[in-house]
């Protein structure tokens, strides 16, 4: 039944070419539209996070107790629960931004650049494909300007030159040495889609002097093992209760925030409407796309025949085949 049915359909089709071509170039349209968009959101927001056990890292964010929104933190407040908390490590990074770099080939040029503290790629347990990446002692007040950068920006201006380490470029006008290569296929936790993050440099905050007042970094952390995200947020809100106790003035209403890194770079539940609504636009990627071929179909023949039986379960208006 299902041969002779098969055949029919392909005889239908035959008879009508012209028709045939437009149903075709139409499924195939809306299957390359939904197949790019699906590629180009599984690679950015849902593919798994490449870090080692990822599923350890958390994002440490202000939050605005009056607003009841996010916020970022201050300098001070995270050198303090990087002290006080208990987690296995703990690192910050700010806005990607933009310097000027020179050296290499070709003139200066304007790259994304990012600073963060020693133990940012320590927490995410990144490893440099050439050199090394931050010491504490790059992170010091006063110490000697180190800088880390991309393997694209390494590839792209450098040459893949493996020299580049240990030598020195300008950074802002500045000369700085180049202390490693990260691995290429790291990805920063916070995309900027107008420049990729290519140089990093250090806070170099002094604990002495930290800004209270100032909320421009955001903190990652990686939970030990055995303690619970719940657990960590119950001790992170005691720690900011004490310091909004020590520090009316600037920590007045001021809380933290602990959240998965995957939920906090994409958004938790969002993230699980956007897998769902992704799925619908699949399906009308096909279904709403050749619909119209497909009614029109029922229009020109009888729906019961099985040439126009097949033809309208291949172009997606139903999902059972034809039996």
């Amino acid at each position: 039944m299902f041969i002779q049915d098969l055949r029919y359909a392909f005889r239908g089709l035959a008879r009508r070419p012209g028709f045939t071509a437009i149903a075709v170039i139409t499924l195939s349209l809306g299957i390359g539209a939904t197949t790019a968009i699906l590629s180009v959101v599984q690679a950015v927001l849902l593919r798994p996070l490449e870090y080692d056990r990822a599923d350890r890292i958390v994002k440490v964010v202000g939050w605005e107790r009056d607003e009841r929104q996010i916020d970022n933190l201050s300098p001070a407040d995270f050198l303090d629960f990087q002290r006080d908390a208990t987690f296995a490590r703990m690192g910050a990074n700010g806005f990607v931004g933009l310097a000027t770099i020179g050296g290499g080939t070709g003139e200066a040029e304007r790259v994304g650049s990012v600073q963060v503290t020693d133990g940012f790629f320590d927490t995410l347990r990144v490893r440099p494909q050439l050199g090394r990446l931050f010491l504490a002692a790059d992170d010091q007040p006063g110490a000697a300007r180190v800088v880390v950068i991309s393997d694209g920006l390494w590839r792209r201006r450098y040459g893949a030159d493996p020299t580049i380490v240990g030598g020195s470029i300008t950074f802002n006008a500045v000369p700085v040495t180049v202390a490693g290569v990260l691995p290429a296929d790291f990805r920063h936790i916070e995309i900027n889609p107008d420049r990729p993050a290519d140089v990093f440099s250090t806070f170099r905050f002094d604990p002495a002097s930290a800004n209270r007042g100032g909320h421009f970094i955001r903190g990652i952390a990686r939970l030990k093992d055995g303690v619970t995200i719940d657990q960590s947020r119950a001790e992170m809100d005691t720690i900011a209760a004490g310091l909004a106790q020590q520090y009316p003035v600037s920590n007045i209403n001021q809380g933290v925030r602990v959240d998965p890194l995957l939920d906090s770079m994409v958004g938790g539940s969002r993230r699980h409407d956007l897998r769902r609504g992704l799925c619908r636009a699949g399906d009308g990627g096909l279904t709403g796309v050749d619909r119209p071929r497909s009614n029109r179909l029922r229009s020109r023949t009888n729906p019961c025949n099985p040439c126009n039986r097949w033809m309208i379960y291949l172009t997606g208006a139903v999902t059972r085949p034809p039996m």
